[in-house]
């Protein structure tokens, strides 16, 4: 079962913590005004950066090409609740747009290990 991340449509800068596989993470989102999108930062228990600038995009795993071991195990996803495929704008987070985060144990694959092949 994927959790929902709680997120905020009143705020354009502002950091979460939220336990993902049992572990403290501290995200940010920051809107970018000149590009009109939402970025999103991964960060230790005390905020320490992991991944800087994620790029929020509705239908991709976020933050998936990281191959950083201290990113959360499972993956985020952000999904558009009106099935209009659209980026998140300025005030749809966790409105119109919603931020899954799918623990390693629900992933149909390890996202720790190599592909075969």
């Amino acid at each position: 079962m994927s959790l929902t991340l709680p997120l905020r449509s009143d705020l354009e800068d502002y950091d979460l913590q939220v336990t993902l596989d049992g572990v403290l993470f501290t995200l940010r989102f920051r809107w970018n005004r000149r590009e009109q999108c939402w970025y999103m930062d991964v960060g230790g228990e005390n905020g320490r950066p992991i991944l800087a600038s994620i790029k929020v995009v509705i239908d991709y795993p976020l933050g998936a090409r990281s191959r950083n071991a201290l990113m959360p195990a499972g993956m985020f996803v952000a999904v558009d609740t009106t099935s209009q495929r659209l980026d998140p704008g300025l005030n749809d987070l966790g409105v119109r747009v919603l931020l899954l985060y799918f623990e390693v144990a629900e992933l149909p694959i390890d996202p720790t290990k190599p592909l075969a092949g």
